[in-house]
């Protein structure tokens, strides 16, 4: 939570951000949880933005394709937050795809 706290200073430096309706999640573990959809998930910034901001009020698990959390420069940052490795989709859907999707978001 620190470090969430530390990382929206910096940012609030360069950008402006408003997050609206956070006070309407309810604490603990909904059935399945929530899902926050960034719509620029590819430059990292609105996901650092949406789940520093949430991880100070609620546990965040990031959801990352997996070709990019297995990058050498990446995989110990996704592994310290604890984020969940997903197949890539965009090409192909599979049932092996599918069964090791299943696997991760269950962990």
């Amino acid at each position: 939570k620190v470090c969430a706290k530390v990382l929206l200073q910096i940012f609030s430096l360069r950008y402006n951000v408003e997050l609206k309706g956070l006070d309407k999640l309810k604490k603990g573990d909904p059935e399945g949880g929530y899902l926050f959809l960034p719509n620029h998930p590819t430059v990292m910034i609105d996901p650092l933005f949406i789940g520093t901001e949430v991880m100070t009020k609620m546990p965040v698990r990031s959801v990352v394709v997996d070709y990019m959390y297995y990058m050498k420069l990446l995989n110990p940052l996704f592994k310290w937050i604890k984020a969940v490795p997903i197949p890539n989709f965009s090409n192909t859907t599979n049932t092996h795809k599918m069964r090791r999707m299943d696997r991760a978001l269950d962990e």
